[in-house]
C-alpha cells in the first residue's frame, strides 16, 4: 500500500512540475503581451483599440496573480519534509532566494541602467526623452537603479524578496489563525493598496502579499490542486473572468467613485483568472496532453530581457503608426512576438557560449 501511495504521489508530484514549467513560460508570454500594449484607454474610440486593452491590461494582468500563488506555493511545498527546525528551514531557503533572486535583480538592474544611461546621451536619440537618466540627481538615479527598476517588470522581484523575508510571520499565521489569515488579508487587500510604505516608498502591495500568502496556505495545508475538470465548471469560470474584466472596463471608462467596490472587482477579476487559467489546463490536458519545449526553459531569460526593447518597441510603434488603430494592432501582435523570439534566441547564444554568466543572470534556472 505504502509503495502505492508513493507512486500516486511520484505521478502526482510530476505532474505539478510540469504544469508550473509550463505556466512559468506562458505567464511571461502573458507579461510580454501586457508590457506590449501602445495605446492609451482613454482615446480607445474603436472596437480593435479596445479589444487590445482587454487582451493587455485586463486579461493579461492575471500573471502577476498567479506567479505570486505559484511562487508561496513553491516557497512551502517541502515545509513538512524539512528535518530542521521552523526557524532553519526558512534561514536555507531564504538564503537560497538571495541566490537565485536577489543576485540576478541586481545585476540585470544595473546591466539595463548603464545600457539606457549611454543610449539617451546618443545624439540622434537623446531629443525622444523627457527625462534622460543622465541629467537625474544622485537620489534619482539611485531610486531608478533599484526602487524604480528602469528595467521596469522587476519589481515583481522586488516585492517577492520581501514577502520571502517575511515568510516565517507567514507561517505563524497561516499556522494558527489558519484561513482565518487569508481572509484578514484578503479584507486588508480591499480598504489599502499597500501594507509596507517607509518614508513614502512602498515597500510591499496588498495584492502580491494576498496571493504569495493563498499558495503558502495550500502549500501548507496540502491542499489538492489538482482538479478532476468538468466542462461547464470552466466555462463558467471563464465567464465570470470575462465579466469581471468588463467590469473593470466600465469603472474605468466612467471613473466611478467606489474605490472600494473597484478593489473589490480587481481581486475576484484576478481570482477568477487564476483559478480558470489552472482549470483549463487540467481540463485541456485531461485529453490532449499539453508538451513541456525547451525553449520553455528561457522563462526567466525572457522576463528578465523583454522589458527595456519592448518599451523601445512600444515607443517606436506610436510614433510610426500614429492613431491608426489597425497599424498599432499590427504593431502591437509583431512586437511580443519578436521580442519572445529575440528573448529566446539572445538567450539560447549566451547560454551556449557563457554558460556560468547565463546561469548566474538566470539564478541557476
Amino acid at each position: 500500500m505504502s509503495k502505492i501511495h508513493d507512486l500516486i504521489k511520484t505521478e502526482m508530484n510530476n505532474y505539478l512540475s510540469n504544469k508550473f514549467t509550463f505556466f512559468s513560460f506562458c505567464l511571461i508570454v502573458l507579461v510580454v503581451i501586457l508590457h506590449s500594449l501602445n495605446v492609451e484607454f482613454k482615446s480607445c474610440d474603436n472596437l480593435i483599440c479596445s479589444f487590445q486593452y482587454l487582451l493587455s491590461h485586463k486579461l493579461a494582468q492575471i500573471a502577476v496573480p498567479l506567479f505570486f500563488f505559484i511562487s508561496g506555493y513553491l516557497f512551502f511545498l517541502k515545509k513538512d519534509n524539512e528535518k530542521k527546525g521552523d526557524f532553519s528551514f526558512f534561514i536555507t531557503s531564504i538564503k537560497k532566494r538571495f541566490k537565485t533572486i536577489m543576485l540576478p535583480f541586481v545585476l540585470w538592474c544595473v546591466f539595463w541602467f548603464l545600457f539606457m544611461y549611454f543610449l539617451q546621451q546618443l545624439p540622434l536619440i537623446k531629443k525622444y526623452f523627457s527625462e534622460p537618466i543622465y541629467l537625474m540627481t544622485f537620489r534619482d538615479k539611485v531610486l531608478n537603479l533599484f526602487y524604480y527598476p528602469l528595467n521596469y517588470p522587476f519589481w515583481f522581484l522586488r516585492e517577492l524578496l520581501v514577502l520571502q523575508i517575511l515568510t516565517p510571520l507567514l507561517f505563524l499565521g497561516i499556522k494558527y489563525l489558519k484561513i482565518i489569515f487569508v481572509f484578514l488579508l484578503f479584507i486588508l487587500a480591499i480598504f489599502f493598496g499597500n501594507i509596507i510604505a517607509i518614508y513614502n516608498f512602498n515597500i510591499l502591495g496588498s495584492i502580491p502579499l494576498l496571493f504569495f500568502s493563498l499558495g503558502a496556505f495550500f502549500s501548507l495545508n496540502k491542499v489538492n490542486i489538482m482538479f478532476k475538470p468538468k466542462k461547464i465548471n470552466a466555462f463558467m469560470l471563464v465567464v465570470f473572468w470575462i465579466a469581471f474584466n468588463l467590469m473593470s472596463i466600465y469603472a474605468e471608462k466612467y471613473s466611478l467613485p467606489d474605490k472600494t467596490i473597484i478593489r473589490v472587482g480587481k481581486i475576484f477579476k484576478d481570482f477568477f483568472g487564476c483559478v480558470a487559467v489552472w482549470y483549463l489546463y487540467d481540463l485541456y490536458n485531461r485529453d490532449y496532453q499539453w508538451k513541456n519545449y525547451s525553449f520553455y526553459n528561457y522563462s526567466f531569460f525572457i522576463f528578465a530581457f523583454h522589458g527595456i526593447p519592448t518599451l523601445i518597441l512600444v515607443r517606436i510603434s506610436t510614433i510610426i503608426c500614429k492613431e491608426n488603430p489597425y497599424y498599432l494592432f499590427l504593431a502591437y501582435v509583431l512586437i511580443f512576438v519578436s521580442v519572445i523570439v529575440t528573448s529566446v534566441f539572445v538567450g539560447k547564444i549566451i547560454n551556449n557560449l557563457l554558460p556560468k554568466a547565463y546561469k548566474i543572470l538566470t539564478g541557476s534556472r
